[in-house]
């Protein structure tokens, strides 16, 4: 379906989440860890934690990538929007912006994002990319709880 009538384009080059993006010196991207699964430790329910042992941490910190090939857009600005779908299809979060594209079918924008969900629920979530108002595609995100066992204090003695 095109964004807008007798164009073709963008072209969606790839989106996904990884752990970071690595800038190479000849301008290159690397992507490193490329996941769509996270694994969340959560204590069991009623767990007392022992004086001084940090609670393990309850987030996601990852990267966002979506890469765009302008086909015949031309030159100029364009709204996106990324939106944050929990697994019970309310939107949590959303960011909109402007990319630019430099006109020729081969040339695109990168969008590199950093993300972050500071407690985030079980179960598959969603990242919405949207450009011009017209949905392009959705990225996968499973988060999985692991409850953590706490190992008891040595005896002394």
């Amino acid at each position: 379906m095109p964004i807008r009538e007798g164009l073709s384009g963008p072209y969606l080059s790839a989106a996904f989440v990884c752990e970071k993006v690595l800038n190479e010196r000849d301008g290159v991207p690397s992507f490193i860890r490329v996941a769509e699964r996270f694994t969340v430790p959560v204590l069991p329910p009623g767990t007392e934690l022992p004086p001084g042992m940090p609670i393990p941490p309850k987030a996601i910190q990852s990267t966002l990538v979506v890469l765009l090939k302008a086909g015949d857009l031309g030159s100029g600005s364009f709204r996106m929007r990324i939106a944050l779908i929990r697994p019970d299809g309310e939107e949590l979060q959303s960011n909109e912006f402007s990319v630019f594209f430099n006109g020729g079918d081969e040339n695109g924008v990168a969008v590199i994002s950093p993300i972050a969900i500071p407690d985030p629920d079980e179960g598959l979530h969603w990242f919405d990319v949207y450009f011009e108002g017209v949905r392009l595609t959705r990225i996968p995100l499973r988060v999985l709880y692991q409850l953590v066992a706490l190992m008891p204090p040595p005896p002394h003695g």
